[in-house]
């Protein structure tokens, strides 16, 4: 009987398949002792280009430095406008300062990504770049914000971090910048991140900048090793989303909460609901009371969601989601 559910716990979001795999990875690194200089780093890269049919893939450090380098790959420079999502993680936020640009917020829509016409609403002439992030998974409309900005100098490069495996990054922007930490749906052992780019300019750039922040061989080893099983992974994550969708439909009919579109190029890297706030606080702690571990960011509340997460651990989320509709918060 489950008693307990957690949001994303760090000792099972490696697949049992994956384990040896990124042992023997990491411990071929280790006898050669080229934790810097050997060439798993290049090998992830050429794989990682390949599995998004981007032309070049240049490894970082971190995801915030995947972004910091891909904005100075393409143009942004001190004093620079970068537009961002209204609901930008602080992050993204602080990658663009790092930058040296002043960070923009347009709105988003219903669905919480960036708005294309808000985009429009903000441009000036000191607008240099627009960053639309694939927040919890779903693709930002990348295309439509590219028609935006069209016949102007300004760039698009796409926060992919939570968005990796989705089709299309890169295909309507100037660069990607993605994101290898533990809760992303391909993670490293530690923190990594790397710029996707179909330019050949934006690539040369991205990777003299990113000689001051580069990616390890221990990293680049362990995620060319789960490269493999991501698309299976995802799968798995796309699975259980239906499923929630599907068990908390006559909840979302009855206005208790607000669910995520069911669309087909989604990744799922978070299953968050939308409620009022008041509302999301008591099933937050309704949930918590039953042993489902949830985070709550106003009237959002993500459930839990990775690719381990068994049938009868979201049975008792769903359980726990329809106790709290019928108790409702008091006062």
């Amino acid at each position: 009987m489950v008693t307990a559910v957690p949001a994303a716990p760090c000792d099972r979001l490696l697949a049992v398949e994956e384990i040896g795999p990124i042992e023997r990875a990491v411990h071929d690194v280790l006898v050669t002792g080229l934790f810097t200089a050997g060439p798993q780093v290049a090998e992830f890269e050429h794989a990682l280009a390949g599995f998004h049919g981007a032309v070049s893939a240049v490894g970082t450090a971190s995801g915030t430095d995947a972004l910091v380098v891909a904005l100075h790959a393409v143009g942004v420079g001190r004093g620079d406008d970068v537009v961002i999502p209204s609901n930008t993680p602080h992050a993204t936020t602080n990658a663009v300062c790092l930058a040296g640009a002043n960070p923009v917020t347009a709105e988003v829509g219903d669905d919480h990504l960036l708005h294309p016409e808000s985009v429009r609403d903000v441009l000036t002439p000191s607008t240099r770049c627009v960053v639309p992030i694939h927040l919890n998974g779903r693709a930002a409309d990348v295309r439509s914000i590219s028609a935006v900005v069209a016949g102007t100098d300004v760039a698009i490069v796409e926060d992919g971090g939570q968005g990796i495996g989705l089709d299309g990054l890169g295909v309507w922007s100037d660069a990607v910048a993605v994101g290898f930490d533990v809760q992303k749906n391909l993670a490293s052992c530690g923190r990594s991140g790397a710029v996707l780019t179909n330019r050949s300019d934006v690539a040369e750039l991205a990777r003299e900048l990113s000689l001051d922040t580069p990616m390890d061989d221990v990293q680049a080893a362990a995620l060319s090793a789960r490269l493999p099983y991501l698309a299976l992974n995802n799968l798995r994550r796309s699975i259980l989303a239906l499923r929630y969708l599907d068990w908390l439909a006559p909840l979302a009919d009855t206005g208790f909460i607000t669910l995520p579109e069911r669309v087909d190029n989604h990744v799922w890297n978070q299953f968050a609901v939308t409620q009022d706030t008041r509302l999301a606080a008591h099933t937050g702690e309704t949930l918590a009371q039953r042993g489902v571990e949830t985070s709550r960011s106003g009237n959002v509340l993500r459930l839990p969601m990775f690719p381990g997460l068994t049938i009868t651990e979201q049975d008792h989320v769903v359980a726990a989601l329809f106790s709290a509709a019928k108790t409702g918060p008091r006062g």
